[in-house]
């Protein structure tokens, strides 16, 4: 995993994490994540004021991630994929279309 830092047409390699895993059964997802936790920890130790947009796959599309942003100030640009965050999109799916969401009255 890479952090860059990208200014016009140079890009300079500002963090590594290597993914590894410790025996055949763990799941690449997990180590991902693990991954960019910590590399998040340290991109916000050694760059404390670096505006830093975060640009992701379908994995980083859900919530503890999109709180580590919003917990660092960081913008973020991801990849949504069918199934995850399906309350997400159909939020998103009624504000492209216009429509509303359902009001239920409580009966008494």
């Amino acid at each position: 995993m890479e952090a860059k830092l990208v200014v016009g047409e140079i890009v300079i390699s500002i963090d590594s994490e290597f993914i590894e895993n410790e025996d055949e059964n763990v799941e690449k997802q997990d180590c991902e994540m693990r991954a960019f936790y910590r590399m998040a920890e340290r991109i916000k130790k050694e760059y404390p004021k670096l505006p830093i947009i975060i640009s992701g796959d379908a994995l980083y599309a859900c919530e503890p991630v999109m709180n580590k942003c919003k917990e660092n100030k960081w913008e973020y640009v991801l990849r949504f994929k069918k199934n995850r965050l399906k309350a997400l999109r159909r939020r998103n799916r009624r504000i492209r279309t216009g429509r509303k969401r359902k009001q239920y009255k409580v009966l008494e």
